[in-house]
């Protein structure tokens, strides 16, 4: 199954024994007027797949729905669903990636006004008009 969506955060790795997950959190926005955040998880070798998304920036992923039943010591039962992910995919193009950097101006070089120039002869001159280098 595929889900299209934002990114919002990544929750820090949770290591049992050997096992590792990562629960992230993504917006499904196809409803603009009704958001809907979502909690997926990532287990193993896949928990740094979100490392490089920034939030906001538009996705695709590839999930499998997971669900299991407990009875607990009561006997009700009860049934837990996860969102888990396998894959992951931006949906930036180059041409928004660039759109979307900051760009870097060189600051206009300043030049001397006339107080400036004015104060630095002063100077100059106050020093008998020889600099001491």
């Amino acid at each position: 199954m595929e889900l299209k969506c934002k990114f919002k955060q990544q929750n820090d790795v949770v290591e049992r024994g050997t096992f590792k997950s990562r629960k992230v959190w993504v917006i499904d926005d196809e409803n603009a007027d009704y958001p809907q955040t979502l909690e997926v998880e990532v287990a193993q070798d896949k928990v740094n797949l979100f490392n490089n998304f920034r939030p906001g920036q538009p996705l695709t992923m590839s999930i499998n729905l997971r669900g299991r039943e407990w009875t607990n010591p009561q006997g009700e039962v009860k049934v837990f669903n996860t969102l888990q992910c396998w894959k992951v995919t931006s949906d930036v193009t180059d041409q928004q990636e660039e759109e979307e950097a900051p760009t870097m101006k060189a600051a206009p070089k300043k030049k001397a006004g006339n107080i400036e120039k004015k104060f630095e002869e002063e100077y100059i001159n106050s020093l008998g008009g020889d600099l001491p280098f």
